[in-house]
């Protein structure tokens, strides 16, 4: 065997065993689980329904709620996200069709559509979302969502009213099926508190 055979080999042997320890350092891809908002309870009302259609836009928000990752402040003005946990949507797309859900199960008013379509509608529900996150107060998560609200005439672009929503909801515990099921307890109230909000505002 050649000089230069035994050298290569050994250079070989070198790049292999830097490549397979260079591999052992790469940390383990982290498992993350996905979550829905739990399923919604409302119920279909009973009351005749109003002659009018609405059109529900997607809530503005902040890069930090515009996004799968579910948010935290653990402690004074720290915000960060769960670990290991995300949203099966972005926050604002998620509530959207929560609130969308609930009016159309309401059944009050006739037609009830999102910003996803082009129909023309007779008002429009625009919002900005300030809060969609779990606060620890006392060694406890609380839910807080703050969703500032407008109901706008569309074709003039008017605003009737405007409303802050601001929901609190303890969670049981601090695991992460507890905290998800708060989140979709403090949507509940939520929705129906806009649902009943924006029906007697547009009520002459």
């Amino acid at each position: 065997m050649t000089i230069h055979v035994k050298l290569f080999r050994h250079i070989s042997s070198l790049l292999l065993a830097t490549l397979v320890s260079a591999c052992s350092l790469l940390p383990a891809s982290e498992q993350v689980q996905i979550y829905r908002l739990p399923t919604v309870t409302s119920t279909h009302t009973q009351a005749e329904k109003l002659n009018w259609s609405l059109r529900l836009m997607t809530p503005h928000a902040n890069q930090t709620l515009d996004s799968v990752r579910i948010a935290v402040i653990p402690e004074g003005d720290l915000i960060t996200n769960y670990k290991g946990i995300r949203w099966s949507e972005r926050a604002p797309i998620l509530l959207r069709d929560r609130l969308l859900d609930a009016f159309q199960t309401d059944g009050r008013i006739q037609t009830v559509t999102s910003d996803t379509s082009t129909f023309n509608v007779d008002m429009e529900l625009t919002s900005e979302l300030a809060a969609f996150q779990s606060e620890y107060r006392n060694g406890k998560p609380e839910i807080r969502i703050i969703l500032d609200m407008h109901l706008v005439k569309s074709q003039s672009q008017q605003v009737v009213t405007s409303h802050r929503f601001d929901i609190r909801q303890i969670s049981k515990n601090s695991d992460a099926k507890s905290v998800i099921q708060a989140f979709g307890l403090a949507c509940d109230s939520l929705s129906r508190e806009v649902v009943d909000w924006t029906i007697n505002s547009k009520q002459p």
